[in-house]
C-alpha cells in the first residue's frame, strides 16, 4: 500500500505507486523561468500517519527552493509559500490494479501552501532551510522548523482544517550545565524523525549541535512536548589528535531501532575529520532515556 515520491532537477515531483513504479502524477512546483527551476525540491512524507490512523491518510511534505530575488524576510510579513502539502494519499486505494479505484483516490488528494508564522527577529535569514514533522495525534502534524538564522521553532498543522499555529518561537538544545557552550544547529545535517510505538514518547526529533568550542553533540527532543530528552558528545576517533582541525564533522545522521525500545534510543552517524584518511566513519550510537546516561 506503499507510494513513492521522486524530486527531480527542473522543479517537478512525481508520485509512483509503489506495487510497480508506474507515475501517478507529476507537478511542476518551482516556476520555469526562475534561479531555481533545476534545483531538485526536497521531498519526504509525514511520519507517524499509521501509528494515528490519520484521518486524511498519508501527507507529502515538499520544501521547494525559493527564487533568490524572493526570499523571505520577516520585515515584508510575506507568508511562506515554498512549503507544499500533499494530503489524503491513500497508498492502498492508489496501489489498486483497478484504474476507476486509482482514479477515485487521485481525486481525494489535496495540494496546500503550509504558511507558518516564522517567529520575529531582526535577522533578513529567517527563510526555512529545513523541515520535518510527525503526527502527534489523528488530527495534529507538529513540524520543527529551522531558518538560516539558526533558530528553531516549532509548529502545529490541523489536518482537517488546513492551518497552522505557533507552538514554540525557540527550542532550547543546551541543558542546564552548559549554558556558557553557545549551541547552534547543525544545518547541513538537518532534522530526522524517530517513530517507535514501544516507547512511551512514540516520536522524537533528532539533531545535531556544534558549541562555541568545537564540540559536538547529538540530541533527542519529545515531539509531545519537545522537552530535551537526551544527548550524545561526538569525541574524534581514539587515538587522533584532539585539535580544532580534527573535531568530527558530521555528513549524516539516521534513527535506528535500539537494544531496548523502552528505555533507550540509537543512531548511526556518519562522520570525518581531517586526520581521517579512510574516508567517512559510521559510528553506531546509544543514548539511554531514563537518566540520560551515554553508553
Amino acid at each position: 500500500g506503499a507510494v513513492v515520491a521522486a524530486s527531480t532537477a527542473g522543479g517537478t515531483i512525481s508520485i509512483l505507486k509503489g506495487v510497480d513504479g508506474s507515475v501517478l502524477a507529476t507537478r511542476r512546483v518551482s516556476a520555469e523561468a526562475s534561479d531555481t527551476a533545476f534545483l531538485p525540491s526536497e521531498v519526504h512524507f509525514v511520519a507517524g500517519a499509521n501509528e494515528n490512523l490519520s484521518v486524511v491518510g498519508d501527507i507529502l511534505v515538499i520544501l521547494s527552493p525559493r527564487p533568490q530575488q524572493h526570499h523571505f524576510t520577516i520585515s515584508t510579513g510575506s507568508p511562506h509559500f515554498d512549503v507544499i502539502i500533499v494530503s489524503g494519499i491513500d497508498g492502498k486505494q492508489l496501489n489498486s490494479s483497478d484504474p476507476k479505484v486509482v482514479a477515485d483516490a487521485a481525486k481525494v488528494m489535496s495540494i496546500d501552501a503550509l504558511d507558518l508564522n516564522i517567529p520575529s527577529s531582526d535577522n533578513s535569514e529567517s527563510r526555512i532551510i529545513c523541515l520535518r514533522g510527525c503526527f502527534v495525534d489523528s488530527r495534529t502534524v507538529r513540524f520543527v522548523v529551522a531558518t538560516a538564522d539558526g533558530n528553531i521553532s516549532v509548529h502545529d498543522y490541523d489536518v482537517e482544517s488546513r492551518t497552522s499555529y505557533l507552538v514554540l518561537e525557540q527550542i532550547n538544545i543546551t541543558n542546564e550545565s552548559e549554558h556558557a557552550q553557545g549551541w547552534s544547529f547543525e544545518q547541513d545535517v538537518g532534522i530526522k524523525v524517530d517513530i517507535c510505538s514501544e516507547r512511551d514518547c512514540r516520536a522524537l526529533f533528532l539533531l545535531s549541535a556544534m558549541s562555541n568550542h568545537d564540540i559536538i553533540k547529538i540530541c533527542w527532543f519529545n515531539a509531545e512536548n519537545m522537552a530535551l530528552l537526551c544527548e550524545y558528545h561526538l569525541s574524534p576517533p581514539s587515538g587522533q589528535a584532539k585539535s580544532f582541525n580534527d573535531q568530527p564533522k558530521i555528513l549524516a545522521l539516521e534513527p535506528l531501532t535500539s537494544c531496548s525500545a523502552e528505555s533507550a534510543v540509537s543512531a548511526v552517524i556518519a562522520f570525518k575529520t581531517s586526520a581521517s584518511t579512510a574516508g567517512a566513519v559510521l559510528k553506531v550510537i546509544q543514548a539511554v532515556l531514563k537518566d540520560r546516561e551515554n553508553d
